[in-house]
């Protein structure tokens, strides 16, 4: 039989995975509880991809020899590869339980819990795993991915750093990886040097090379994301994917045209995504007199008939192009199905944020928080928070405060909701002055590597308006402004944007309106505790005046009157926002009292605000 065996192992080693199979099949008739044969029959399987001939083999081998490690932890391979997640844990954990100081079985289990959505239990096993093996390079970077799928990137990154340590100069991936991490919490010296490192080693496809010029295009370097995104074309000329990148690339950097010509190039080849029908709809100003124009949505309204990708952006798209054209029912039509697609896909309930409202107004009281702000000082990165709902006019004000050339516009940062979520993850009370200090100078420390060299900085993620009493805590010295607007213009707004992930309560117009409620009152706590410490700066107004609300808003921040503020749309910029197309223009008066053209159908939402 030794004979046999090794004859058999031979055919297997030189690539005959078929002829070994049959020949230890043979074998095992006359010795069917042979662990070496049941082991070469299981690896004969699992080459040639039948999956089930393998489990029925390593099945055996845990029966006849159930106390192996090893052959547990083979069937676990074998469950997973099948995507039976929950059998491979349940054969990994036998396997742990007969070699417990075996950091490959608690890395299994891992794996399995993670395929299954269970993060915590998964990120328990990893973490068990690394305290055997403290640099294991796969439960480093399990870890880390789920903190990163938690937004958890401050946590994520203590993994990833002696992850690079192991890896080095091998992988570019993961120092794209290590970058997209970097970028999240405004890392910018490391998210660069990452990016210097993954281009050193090459070695990458068009993929790689695309999210590279993605990252670029992040914090700025245009010049480095068109180089990047161009050069990823060339690697894969017909990737759709890939165009969809460079056409998002060439929006940043302020060439309209240019991504109108690759979402058109996309869609002939691939009518079947709708994303790129909204993306396109996006940078036009639909016209019933142009042929073009009419000729496109006839397109889209085609291709509803077809099987779409993600067919709820092409009601947004053809919502946003009838809008255009002043036809309401249709517009709202259309806004109403994509919304309720959307409702489906992301489920939302106010209870979480209205507990979350609860918590600050009881974690920042009237007395905990100082009446005056900080004066500025010009030793130190002083920052500019731009707060409210989404569509309430931050971009616009953003615009014309980083227009000033004493400050860097740095759009819509996660940076604090991080740190505060690292730090303070619960919204607990009684935190110490040194704690509120440390968090302010890291905020400063990761924002200074995009201000460029100035003091002043802009941050215009609309929901700090849940971390006012936080930046006042952490950042004496910071100036909030807070963006107010018609409520039922920013409800019609919001209904209109199809938003990403995150602001789910957009899809409903009842719970936009509630939504609205629960932000008015925050807003009115934070301003009757320390009212000199925010502006708050009505949109109605600065379109009405522009230039007696700009001075105001720049005296606010401490800021000498300049003649480029006035004149903010001539500065291209990356805005990275949903309001990019009104942004780069002059202030127009159209969006006043907008809602008025849709009050029949915003009943849900008029009834939610109202008192």
């Amino acid at each position: 039989m030794q004979v046999n065996f090794e004859t058999a192992a031979q055919l297997l080693e030189t690539g005959r995975a078929d002829e070994a199979l049959r020949m230890g099949k043979t074998l095992l008739r006359s010795n069917k509880k042979s662990d070496m044969l049941l082991q070469l029959c299981g690896t004969c399987a699992v080459n040639l991809g039948n999956l089930k001939e393998a489990e029925k083999h390593y099945s055996k081998l845990v029966k006849y020899y159930p106390k192996v490690a090893k052959y547990w932890s083979d069937l676990g391979y074998v469950y997973y590869s099948n995507n039976n997640f929950k059998r491979a844990g349940h054969a990994y954990a036998q396997a742990a339980r007969h070699e417990p100081l075996n950091s490959e079985h608690f890395l299994g289990q891992a794996i399995c819990k993670v395929a299954s959505n269970e993060l915590e239990a998964g990120a328990e096993k990893y973490s068990r795993a690394l305290e055997l093996s403290p640099n294991h390079p796969r439960a480093l970077h399990g870890l880390a991915n789920i903190l990163r799928q938690q937004s958890r990137p401050f946590e994520a990154m203590s993994y990833l750093y002696p992850l690079a340590d192991i890896i080095a100069d091998t992988d570019p991936a993961f120092w794209v990886e290590f970058a997209e991490v970097a970028v999240s919490i405004t890392d910018i010296p490391e998210a660069l040097r990452a990016l210097e490192n993954a281009q050193a080693i090459g070695r990458y496809d068009g993929d790689l090379e695309a999210r590279i010029a993605l990252l670029y295009s992040k914090i700025g370097r245009m010049e480095e994301a068109v180089s990047a995104i161009n050069r990823a074309i060339a690697k894969a000329p017909d990737d759709s994917e890939i165009l969809n990148d460079a056409a998002s690339i060439y929006i940043d950097s302020s060439d309209s045209e240019a991504a109108a010509k690759i979402y058109r190039k996309i869609l002939t080849k691939r009518p079947d995504l709708a994303k790129i029908y909204f993306s396109l709809s996006q940078l036009i100003k639909f016209s019933s007199q142009s042929k073009e124009d009419t000729a496109f949505i006839a397109e889209m309204e085609q291709a509803l008939n077809r099987d779409v990708i993600d067919p709820a952006l092409l009601h947004f798209a053809l919502g946003k192009a009838f809008a255009d054209m002043e036809d309401t029912t249709r517009a709202f039509h259309h806004l109403t199905i994509g919304n309720e697609l959307r409702k489906v896909e992301r489920p939302y309930s106010l209870a979480h944020d209205r507990d979350r409202v609860k918590r600050l107004k009881q974690r920042f009281p009237a007395g905990s928080i100082k009446e005056n702000s900080d004066p500025v000082r010009n030793d130190t990165l002083s920052p500019i928070f731009i707060l409210g709902m989404p569509r309430s006019g931050t971009t616009l004000v953003e615009q014309i405060i980083g227009a000033h050339p004493e400050v860097t516009p740095c759009g819509e940062l996660l940076l604090l909701s991080h740190i505060l979520s690292t730090k303070f993850p619960n919204d607990e009370a009684g935190l110490s002055a040194a704690s509120w200090a440390q968090t302010g100078d890291l905020y400063r420390s990761k924002i200074s590597g995009l201000a460029a060299g100035k003091n002043r900085t802009t941050d215009k993620m609309p929901h700090n308006f849940f971390n006012v009493g936080a930046i006042w805590s952490a950042i004496p010295d910071a100036r909030v402004i807070l963006l107010q607007r018609h409520p039922l213009d920013i409800g019609l707004s919001c209904y209109q944007a199809c938003f990403g992930p995150g602001l789910d309560f957009t899809h409903d117009l009842k719970m936009i309106g509630e939504f609205y409620n629960l932000f008015e009152d925050l807003c009115n706590h934070w301003k009757s505790i320390a009212p000199d410490r925010l502006l708050a700066v009505q949109y109605e107004d600065v379109v009405r005046d522009t230039d007696s609300n700009i001075r105001r808003i720049l005296d606010f921040c401490d800021l000498e009157w300049h003649r480029d503020c006035e004149r903010y749309y001539e500065k291209q910029r990356r805005l990275g926002t949903a309001s990019f197309n009104q942004a780069n223009k002059p202030i127009y008066h159209s969006s006043v009292e907008k809602w008025r053209k849709y009050e029949a159908h915003l009943k849900p939402l008029i009834e939610a605000i109202a008192p």
